[in-house]
Order: C-alpha cells, then structure tokens, then sequence
C-alpha cells in the first residue's frame, strides 16, 4: 500500500485524525413520519449547493484504500466543468503533492519522490466513482437528473429510493435518501448509491454540517468496501452562477 504524502509530525497527524470525526452534537434533528411527498424529497435531496459553479479553499482529509492511504491538509481547487486539484501541504506551508481529477481519472504527484512516475488510476478510486468527485468538493449532493425515466419511492420513515434504468447500458442505479430536520426542511444527511448490472458496485455517503447559506456539507465521508475519503473544510469561497 502507498501513502499518499503527509507530515510526519505526530502531532499533527492526531490533530487531523480529531477534526475529521463527525460531530456527535449535530444541529440536526429528525424529520416528522409521512410529512413529505417522494417529488419534495427528491427536490430537497438535490438542494444544497445546487447553483455552486466553483469552490476553493483548504479541507482536512483521510484516504483509505488499497491502493492509498493518508491524512492530510489541502488546498482545493474545483469548478462545475469536473476539474478538480487538492495541493496536499506540509505543516510549512510547502507543496508536498498534487493530486487531479479531471473526466474520470485521476493523477497524484509526488514531489517527495524524486524521479517517481505520477500514479494515475481511471474511473474509480477505492472502488468510490470518480464522478462523484468535482460534485462533492463543490458542496453538493450526488443526484440523477430529473426527467423521464426515474422512479421515486418514499417510505413511512422519509427514507426516498429514486431508480434510474439505463436501457442502452442495460444498467439501474439506485440512490436511496434519509434525511435530517434543518432549516426547517429535510436535509439529506446520507445517501447509498447502487449500480447494478454488469458491474454491480455501491457506495456510502455520510454528510454533516450544512453550511448556513447554502446547506453544502462542510464534512462528508464517502466508503465502498475498498475504500473510504473523510473530508472536512476549514475555509471555503465559492462562486454561484
């Protein structure tokens, strides 16, 4: 297994390992049973950080995977056109690497080893598809498009399964909502994301913290069974369309 580049400060490591567990005093509370239809939900789940064209700032954040592993601090670079760039940084403030993501493959620079090749990958990394990436770091929820062809289905306790069948890739998705009471409306706190059909594969997402103006998660963590990434902002600017 690889590591992708950190400090090798200890103590900086423990303090990045501590910001990045999920808050256990949530602002969040429970959604009332049976209060909303499947098409409201839908439109809440895809709410937050909707308009959001570009993002940058600094996030603290954990990979895991069989291929990488680290903690690390960032500055994030992200725009709406799936280009993504995390600068992972030393405790000084110098570049230690780079990792990009851009149309579904990725590439990660080590300038701490000199005359070491950049590690590339394709469509996926620790079994999590890439093309959740740019949408996540923009601070939004992963979502099919509205239009024909989906299915929506809420259950008794606000839990919302929307199915996509693609007939030409004879493939369904399924992305199944639960949802937490903020601002006094549903707030999508997870999502599981399953793809079936030749390649069956699923994924986890967990989101806290939504942020006051625009109900982007400032902390999401994202797992399949081959991998994990935990993210949390420190500081953000972003520009809206």
């Amino acid at each position: 297994m690889r590591k992708v580049p950190h400090a090798s400060i200890e103590h900086f490591l423990a303090i990045t390992a501590l910001a990045l567990q999920l808050s256990s005093c949530s602002t969040l509370s429970p959604v009332k049973k049976g209060q909303y239809s499947a098409s409201e939900l839908f439109g809440f789940a895809c709410e937050p950080g909707k308009n959001i064209v570009s993002a940058r700032g600094r996030v603290l954040a954990k990979m895991t995977s069989t291929e990488e592993a680290g903690q690390f601090q960032a500055n994030v670079l992200v725009d709406s056109s799936d280009h993504l760039q995390l600068e992972i940084t030393n405790p000084l403030g110098g570049t230690q690497a780079l990792i990009k993501v851009s149309q579904g493959r990725y590439e990660i620079i080590d300038y701490s080893e000199k005359g070491q090749r950049p590690r590339v990958g394709q469509d996926h990394w620790g079994g999590i598809p890439l093309q959740w990436a740019s949408i996540l770091f923009l601070g939004q929820i992963p979502c099919p498009q509205r239009g024909k062809g989906l299915d929506l289905e809420v259950s008794q306790d606000n839990e919302l399964t929307v199915t996509e069948l693609n007939k030409k890739e004879n493939e369904k998705q399924k992305f199944i909502y639960r949802f937490k009471q903020w601002n006094h409306h549903p707030w999508p706190a997870s999502l599981k994301w399953i793809r079936e059909g030749s390649e069956r594969s699923s994924v986890e997402f967990q989101f806290d913290s939504p942020e006051k103006e625009t109900g982007s998660p400032e902390k999401w963590d994202v797992r399949s069974s081959q991998g994990q990434i935990k993210v949390k902002w420190r500081t953000r600017e972003i520009t809206r369309d």
